[in-house]
């Protein structure tokens, strides 16, 4: 995966044509909406007034350019970025640091002006901080604010954080601007941005380039490319960390300086990697089953086309998104399968690209890889789309063109229909291991198990039936029945896709005859569809039939449907099967239905008994489908109440 990230870092450096630290803006900043628009704030020094001059301008992306926008220093290096998201680090440390660290120059002198002009040296260890009275329209008095100036050094930081900075968003205040407008904080020196000082964008590159191979390098094997030139095992800089160097137990050798052994780059690839990751998080990053993921595209061989990064990484997209959701599908067949030239750019780059899904979590500078699904040819993402369609012209046919869409089986889809449990405090998901577990089946074509699947989806019908919602990925609906009802069916059209996969094992033969029994045309083409076996279709009846009472108690004075209290969801045994049978045959006798069911019924009896001796079916599929034919009953009734009022 390393490969593809350094690939497309330097496909971004050779096209963009820019200095390396413009490679490495960040565009993940709040850029507001069309009625809250959010805007950048600089402090213009302007060392001949000696003022400085608060300006602010609507962040777009030519913005972050402009003002060189490439997040603050991590962990606990000395901030010293003219722009930052956190306005108290200009109040008093950047500009000491950068004026520290600067080589000999004019930027140095202007900065060394500035330190002398525009702030304030205090304490014994000489902390610098910026002169409020210096601001244009200003009318603190800085002497008043600095008795409270603490005398121990380690308290600085909480003083300017709580005290000055409030001071300093007064001055805002008093120009009709709030610390909210604002989503960064840059700094002008005589009305020049930080992207128009030279000096300032060789500090950055040297500083995440060159200082890693400072005082750690040495002459070694790149384990990236594979040149033997000068390499370091300090990594430092890299923003997304895809291996463990905290650890000293992961250490070759056990012993630190081991990670030399364990993984070491050279400049370039250094480079390369850092510009590759820095496009991957604009770009490409997504979120799916409630988890943050980057979707990194690779080449395994050179396309006869010259094509650009933007191609390859537009048709990695457009066929994961085609997949992912239905809004995704329905963009993917207008731009591409009805556009000849984008078909054609797709069919091509396609032939050649793999995917990669790396799955995670980051927490301030942490970065860890919860999955990482690899070298996923964009063939197979082809094999999924046309299974989902498939699966959704079979719902067409079977409920009609306008529910096909509620009905359509995405990436998205799956993770309601399989039941995660969320952590109440941090409503994070505990249990996600299995559903990252279940899209990698999906991708790499390997088997999954039905019985997996058949537990998991009684799980999630519990959640709906008992409303659990607080403790599972599960939204609470207006209707808990209803939404169940559409729950299980879309569970059938997922066993359909997977089965037209060929990733599902088990399953039975499917019942000779259909089309000869004397059954609603409607239940006959679902069983055909959905390939039924004849222990299926005996209970899938066996539910219909509860649906038909279901409906019944519903209808009366309570809302409730006691019925539904016969099925235990944890599972069912054959014997438990055949006395439901004959509890329900008396309840269409008692709400006086029998008559319009007796041949339902009869042909339940006949699979029923034609195959009790040998029973292959587990409890729990027992249940699951007696709840699938239940379901089919009520959304049959569901639908057919709405289209009565709509002809009304």
């Amino acid at each position: 995966m390393l490969e593809a990230v350094k690939k497309i870092g330097e496909l971004s450096l050779k096209e963009r044509k820019e200095s390396f630290a413009f490679s490495l803006i960040e565009e993940g900043i709040d850029f507001g909406s069309e009625e809250n628009k959010k805007y950048i704030l600089t402090l213009n020094f302007d060392l001949q007034e000696e003022k400085i001059h608060l300006d602010f301008e609507e962040i777009d992306y030519k913005k972050l350019q402009k003002y060189l926008w490439i997040g603050n220093a991590k962990s606990n290096n000395p901030q010293d970025r003219l722009t930052t998201n956190n306005v108290s680090y200009l109040l008093y440390q950047t500009i000491p640091n950068l004026y520290h660290n600067l080589k000999e120059g004019d930027l140095k002198d202007k900065l060394q002006s500035i330190l002398e002009k525009f702030f304030l040296k205090l304490g014994q260890k000489s902390v610098y901080l910026l002169n409020l009275e210096k601001i244009e329209g200003s009318n603190i008095k800085v002497e008043e604010i600095l008795q409270n100036f603490p005398h121990d050094f380690k308290k600085v930081k909480d003083f300017v954080e709580k005290i000055y900075e409030k001071e300093f968003y007064e001055i805002l205040k008093n120009k009709d601007l709030s610390n909210n407008d604002f989503s960064l904080y840059s700094v002008k020196i005589d009305g020049l941005a930080p992207s128009e000082l030279q000096e300032y964008i060789d500090y950055i590159e040297e500083k995440l380039i060159g200082e890693p191979f400072e005082d750690s390098s040495f002459e070694g094997t790149c384990y990236v490319c594979g040149k033997k030139t000068l390499i370091t095992a300090d990594t430092t800089k890299l923003p997304d960390k895809y291996y463990i160097t905290k650890l000293v137990t992961f250490a070759s050798g056990l012993d630190k300086k081991g990670f030399s052994k364990n993984f070491a780059i050279c400049k370039d690839c250094y480079k390369e990697l850092m510009a590759g990751s820095s496009y991957i998080r604009n770009n490409l990053s997504q979120r799916l089953a409630g988890r943050d993921l980057y979707l990194i595209p690779s080449i395994m061989f050179s396309p006869k086309e010259d094509y650009t990064l933007k191609d390859i990484v537009g048709v990695s997209k457009s066929s994961f998104n085609a997949i992912k959701s239905f809004e995704g599908k329905l963009e993917f067949q207008n731009t591409i399968e009805k556009n000849l030239v984008n078909y054609t750019k797709y069919k091509e780059i396609g032939s050649y690209s793999n995917i990669n899904l790396l799955f995670f979590e980051k927490n301030q500078s942490a970065f860890k890889i919860k999955k990482l699904i690899k070298d996923i040819p964009l063939r197979r993402l082809d094999e999924i789309r046309k299974a989902q369609n498939d699966t959704q012209n079979i719902t067409k046919k079977l409920f009609g063109e306008s529910a096909s869409r509620w009905f359509f089986i995405s990436l998205d889809q799956i993770y309601y229909l399989i039941p995660v449990r969320i952590d109440k405090k941090s409503k994070r998901a505990v249990d996600y291991k299995k559903m990252l577990d279940l899209y990698e089946d999906l991708f790499v074509g390997r088997k999954i198990n039905k019985n997996f699947l058949i537990n998991e989806f009684l799980e999630l019908f519990q959640v709906y039936r008992f409303e659990k919602f607080a403790q599972f990925n599960i939204l609470k609906p207006k209707d808990s029945d209803i939404e169940m009802v559409f729950a299980i069916l879309k569970t059938n059209f997922l066993l359909k896709m997977f089965s037209l996969l060929h990733i599902l094992n088990g399953g039975e033969k499917m019942i000779e005859g259909v089309d000869d029994l004397p059954l609603r045309e409607e239940i006959k083409n679902y069983w055909k569809e959905m390939n039924f076996s004849e222990q299926e279709a005996a209970l899938f009846l066996l539910g219909y039939l509860i649906g038909e009472v279901g409906n019944k108690q519903r209808t009366g004075e309570s809302n409730k449907k006691p019925i539904l209290e016969k099925i235990n969801y944890q599972g069912m045994n054959l014997k438990r099967i055949i006395l439901l049978s004959n509890e329900i045959f008396e309840k269409l006798d008692q709400y006086k239905v029998r008559d319009f069911n007796e041949v339902n019924f009869a042909i339940m009896k006949r699979f029923m008994d034609k195959n009790i001796s040998n029973w292959s079916i587990s409890d729990s599929e027992n249940v699951y489908w007696i709840l699938s034919g239940y379901a089919f009953n009520t959304y049959k009734v569901i639908t057919s109440k709405k289209e009565e009022k709509n002809e009304q």
